[in-house]
């Protein structure tokens, strides 16, 4: 199946083929960086359809997650709303993502061998679980313990001044990424918004198991 590209800028390195804007008559795989737009994409651009009547497949991706929408489960409302030939990938993809990068080259030789229809093994594009938003929880809490009072409270200043929906996304994102590593869909971490000196303390203990 023939690649094409559109939008992706950097995200990608390599030269790529951009798709003509009278699509094709065959079917083709589709890489596209549609920014906040995924599912309002089928409305925006005529071939996007077509792809998919031809028996192609459309694989969204964007510097943020979930190919640019804003969580799991929109992600899922749009691929199922087209019967599995389209993806948004759950890792961000940037120009330094280099993991990223290597998966996906990996994962479109097998889309080249692709014929129409042919199920699309979405399971190969995604890297391994970072758990990024985990870690960057822990390495700033584990940073408090060691800071000066001055410094901890310049910390806590700066994190109290972030939007609250940010705070909760990084938040929640964390504990989804705890659960997942434990395979345990029940468990919940105690950090409270505010970083609250005690929460903090009780956080360490569960993330750290001592």
């Amino acid at each position: 199946m023939e690649i094409f590209y559109s939008a992706v800028g950097d995200k990608l390195p390599g030269r790529r083929h951009e798709l003509p804007l009278s699509g094709s008559a065959e079917a083709w795989f589709w890489i596209v960086h549609a920014g906040s737009r995924v599912a309002e994409f089928f409305d925006d651009d005529p071939r996007a359809n077509v792809c998919l009547a031809n028996g192609g497949a459309i694989f969204f991706l964007s510097s943020g997650r979930y190919g640019g929408l804003e969580s799991e489960a929109k992600a899922l409302d749009v691929e199922r709303a087209h019967g599995g030939r389209v993806y948004c990938l759950r890792a961000a993809c940037t120009k330094t993502s280099t993991v990223v990068h290597d998966r996906v080259e990996s994962f479109l030789k097998i889309v080249a061998g692709l014929n129409a229809w042919n199920p699309v093994p979405w399971q190969e594009v995604e890297p391994p679980a970072a758990h990024e938003n985990l870690l960057a929880l822990y390495l700033m809490l584990k940073a408090l313990e060691f800071m000066t009072e001055q410094e901890r409270n310049n910390v806590l200043s700066a994190w109290s001044a972030m939007p609250e929906l940010w705070k909760k996304d990084l938040l929640d994102a964390a504990e989804q990424e705890y659960r997942h590593m434990h395979c345990d869909t029940t468990l919940k971490l105690p950090i409270s918004p505010d970083l609250s000196l005690e929460s903090r303390r009780k956080t360490l203990e569960v993330v750290t198991g001592f």
